[in-house]
């Protein structure tokens, strides 16, 4: 960050760091709302450059002439977080259980490191990709799209995020000891795009449930309605500030279709979150959780990698993620691309510890 000569007294830059914390902390913003956050933000972040590049070139390597670029951060260790708030340390299985259970969703910070980030960037960037306004997806791999390996193939960085170490256990916890890796796609956004609508794929208001708005959905005892969990490594950064995943705690639990007026205007609903996913974190969601995409209003591009996994005796379409031809897998990274089958009988467990 290059050193800026301030231009506001403190009073300013204390008023605009209460309004910033004030419109912050809503869950939408009205226009006027929206332009009194840039101008905070603007100022704000002009004090921060013009004390931070002083801060910076102490610390740094090369002493008090160096570049303020040369100085980084220490990495933070992985947190999870649910609600706005509520944070817990990554190894804490019994804690990621319950929000998970309770919320349908749950996000763990600060998973890749920047190096890693960087290094995926690269690859799509290689890709030469035709600009999100023409299309959002990328890499798509299965489901509508058809048989094929996606994205997987454009280097080992993708694939081993089909098994990180920090996902597989809270995987676990929802889905099982055999479970498969359904389908997969990117997501890129520039500032201004919108993508589809609030939804549900299983549950009271998935459209293949034909339920009707104000009328009980009775969850049949015969019914597969958490099958799907989504994996969604952010290669930018997300949260109420910029837009991204959003979608509404709990919902995966309801017994009524989501109402018209939520539907229509999720943004001015209460119950509706965004929460914040920076570079480098994941957020792991039920398919039978409201969910969908924010507006993006950063000015950097949204950059998501969305896995899709199933218990293994479901498939979501005919198609199936193939194997790269060029990158070579894991025997467990071979086995999330199985066949649907019968777990145990067919699809062995994906533990060590396992049935056998």
């Amino acid at each position: 960050m290059a050193w800026a000569e301030p231009k506001y007294t403190r009073t300013r830059v204390d008023s605009a760091g209460k309004k910033f914390t004030e419109l912050l902390a809503r869950d939408f913003l009205a226009d006027e709302q929206a332009d009194e956050f840039e101008e905070a933000l603007d100022i704000i972040n002009n004090w921060r450059s013009s004390h931070s590049y002083p801060r910076s070139c102490i610390l740094s390597p090369n002493g008090a002439r160096g570049s303020a670029t040369q100085w980084r951060r220490p990495p933070r260790p992985p947190v999870c977080s649910g609600r706005e708030g509520v944070t817990v340390d990554a190894s804490d299985r019994e804690l990621q259980q319950y929000l998970f259970d309770l919320q349908g969703y749950l996000v763990i910070q600060n998973l890749l490191k920047p190096a890693e980030v960087a290094e995926l960037n690269r690859l799509i960037d290689a890709q030469q990709l035709p600009s999100p306004r023409e299309s959002i997806r990328f890499g798509s791999a299965a489901g509508k799209h058809g048989p094929d390996h996606g994205f997987l193939n454009w280097g080992e960085p993708f694939c081993r995020l089909l098994d990180h170490e920090a996902i597989m256990p809270i995987l676990r916890l929802r889905l099982g000891d055999c479970f498969r890796l359904d389908r997969l796609y990117g997501i890129r956004m520039h500032k201004g795009q919108t993508m589809g609508s609030m939804h549900a794929d299983y549950g009271a208001s998935a459209l293949n449930s034909f339920a009707r708005p104000g009328e009980r959905f009775h969850f049949a005892p015969n019914g597969i309605y958490e099958g799907f969990v989504v994996a969604a490594w952010s290669l930018a950064d997300a949260g109420p500030a910029h837009g991204g995943f959003w979608c509404i705690p709990g919902s995966h639990k309801s017994n009524f279709k989501l109402p018209r007026q939520i539907h229509e205007a999720p943004e001015k609903a209460s119950c509706v979150v965004i929460p914040e996913i920076p570079a480098g974190s994941v957020v792991l969601f039920t398919e039978a959780v409201m969910h969908g995409t924010a507006p993006w209003r950063a000015d950097h591009e949204r950059r998501t990698l969305l896995y899709k996994y199933c218990v293994s005796h479901m498939a979501w379409s005919q198609a199936r993620v193939l194997a790269p031809p060029d990158v070579p897998l894991t025997p467990r990274q071979h086995a999330l691309l199985t066949e649907p089958a019968d777990p145990h009988t067919f699809v062995p467990s994906l533990f060590s510890d396992g049935p056998a």
